[in-house]
């Protein structure tokens, strides 16, 4: 089965690839994890699921916590040790500095989807089976003796 690398769901393994390889610590001779590189062109459809259904909820969920943790603690340091009433304004300068860094940072995810969009769009169109699909795909096969079928990322 080919993937084509512009599909959403092989982009979310590609980046899931990326940030297992980074925390991963290497090999017993020094050398750097080849984890990504191993994985990024072909894998079958077992892994690459268990890469989208598993650690990319798991490594979402940890990012959006820390987020909301950071937020929480820059609206909250200030107020337990100036307290509320006599540092209004650096609530105030923290809440607008934590808000504008939320809106940069969905302008820049929308700046980027943007981009993808115009990308594709210059693409030759090429049919990708659904993410749907794969995983009914996965389900049949794991009926049938675990065998997973391989995937070409191109």
């Amino acid at each position: 089965m080919d993937l084509s690398k512009t599909t959403w769901y092989v982009r979310l393994y590609l980046w899931c690839l990326q940030i297992i390889d980074k925390s991963r610590p290497g090999d017993e001779h020094g050398q750097p994890s080849t984890y990504y590189d191993d994985y990024r062109d072909s894998t079958n459809l077992c892994q690459f699921m268990r890469v989208i259904l598993v650690w990319a909820p798991f490594v979402i969920l940890l990012n959006f916590s820390s987020y909301i943790f950071s937020v929480g603690l820059l609206t909250y340091i200030p107020i337990v040790y100036f307290g509320f009433g006599s540092s209004w304004l650096t609530f105030l300068v923290v809440l607008v500095v934590a808000v504008a860094a939320v809106i940069g940072f969905i302008s820049v995810i929308y700046k980027l989807d943007e981009r993808n969009e115009s990308r594709k769009s210059n693409l030759v169109e090429h049919k990708d089976p659904t993410f749907r699909s794969l995983l009914w795909g996965r389900i049949v096969d794991g009926k049938q003796k675990y065998l997973c079928p391989f995937i070409n990322i191109r």
